[in-house]
């Protein structure tokens, strides 16, 4: 995949958040047309918006990636989150990506490098909970200041209940409704707005440059 200019990473971005966006607002439009008990709807409902959650904060933080790579840069030329990809992706054996903070204080001999592909260097294997999406904002090298994120909203509403249904727990249990569902969504989808705007800022005033 390349990424080679802003219009290009603009392209990739509204293009995976339009279908994602589309998915979830047709579910939300189901719940609210359907007359008789939809609770299998909202089980439903509560899957699809967390793997948008999850889909999107990791594709689009690729595309940003992936754009910086295809800018022809050094290390040295790159604030020291990304050398510390770089250090991270040599060394894993040292730790894993609930300690990458720390590979950003190593010393930094090998800056003169080109930034090669970074391939799948968004932790994949985790559910995105308020402490993994803010790993992969140190990764990226984005100030959590910049993302509205409702730590709570996340873990305790969205994650729990669907760990629940995944789980193959009773809905009954749950404690949620349409309306409820709709607030859900409503800051789920303004979280992800914000994020990939912040990347277009960040992409567009070369923020990633030290």
């Amino acid at each position: 995949m390349r990424i080679n200019d802003l219009n290009s990473l603009q392209d990739h971005i509204d293009l995976e958040i339009a279908w994602r966006k589309k998915e979830i607002l047709w579910q939300r439009e189901q719940l609210f047309n359907k007359n008789d008990d939809n609770k299998y709807l909202l089980r439903a409902a509560i899957l699809i918006l967390y793997s948008h959650w999850e889909g999107s904060i990791k594709k689009v933080g690729e595309y940003y990636l992936c754009y910086i790579k295809c800018q022809n840069l050094k290390y040295e030329d790159l604030n020291h989150n990304f050398f510390g990809i770089l250090l991270f992706q040599k060394y894993k054996k040292i730790g894993t990506s609930k300690q990458f903070k720390d590979f950003n204080l190593c010393v930094l001999e090998l800056e003169k490098e080109k930034v090669y592909d970074y391939y799948k260097v968004i932790p994949a294997e985790s559910n995105l909970k308020s402490d993994v999406f803010e790993n992969i904002l140190n990764l990226i090298g984005v100030s959590i200041e910049k993302i509205e994120l409702d730590k709570k909203l996340i873990d305790e509403v969205l994650l729990k209940k669907r760990n629940k249904i995944a789980h193959g727990e009773r809905f009954d249990g749950l404690d949620i409704d349409a309306k409820r569902f709709m607030e859900i969504s409503n800051k789920v989808l303004n979280t992800i707005e914000i994020f990939c705007n912040t990347i277009m800022d960040y992409a567009i005033n070369e923020k990633y440059l030290r």
